[in-house]
């Protein structure tokens, strides 16, 4: 029994971090899932040897250089994990805006919409954090209420979307409500 859910686990492993060598595999080779299983666990190919020891290295050459930013310069090292994340939410607002017109329902447009918003708050955190010098004299309350306000906003985006499974969206009129939430945010956090 341990080997079969064993053989199963390295299935799904294997079929996550090869997706691309599977899918050319499983359409060259007639075997199906058993060829493809075998192939990507005992990696035959010596060219997917190469790149996997590649994506190693740089991984964990990437992961030490964060580990000692972070035990030099803490500030750094925030922006870096900051601006990621800013760039993953920007990419998903790219990817669904751009796919939104082949797309069955407006789920994914919905998220990549509030993701924009969400990542524009989190880049103004990211700039009032403690020691950047943008917003001066604000001290680190401004940016734990913009990065409360981030994850206030992301978390009404994700129990709301499910409603755009089966609705319509407009996504001019999403754009220009999201925008006038963020700049409503902002205005309250920095004024008030």
């Amino acid at each position: 029994m341990k080997y079969a859910i064993r053989k199963e686990y390295q299935l799904k492993w294997c079929v996550s971090l090869f997706t691309c060598h599977a899918i050319t595999h499983y359409r060259s080779v007639s075997g199906g899932w058993k060829n493809l299983y075998l192939d990507c666990w005992n990696m035959r190919d010596p060219r997917m040897k190469m790149r996997n020891s590649a994506e190693f290295i740089i991984v964990s050459c990437m992961l030490a250089a964060l580990y000692f930013t972070a035990k030099k310069n803490f500030l750094l090292f925030h922006s870096v994990a900051e601006l990621f994340s800013i760039v993953v939410g920007y990419t998903i607002f790219i990817l669904a805006w751009n796919s939104r017109r082949i797309m069955d329902n407006d789920y994914v447009l919905f998220i990549g919409i509030a993701y924009l918003f969400i990542s524009s708050i989190d880049l103004l955190h990211t700039l009032a954090y403690k020691g950047m010098g943008v917003f001066p004299g604000e001290g680190s309350n401004m940016a734990t209420q913009l990065w409360i306000a981030g994850r206030y906003l992301e978390s009404v985006t994700l129990v709301s979307s499910p409603l755009f499974f089966f609705r319509k969206l407009k996504p001019i009129v999403m754009l220009e409500i999201y925008a006038a939430v963020t700049a409503l945010i902002f205005f309250s956090i920095h004024i008030f």
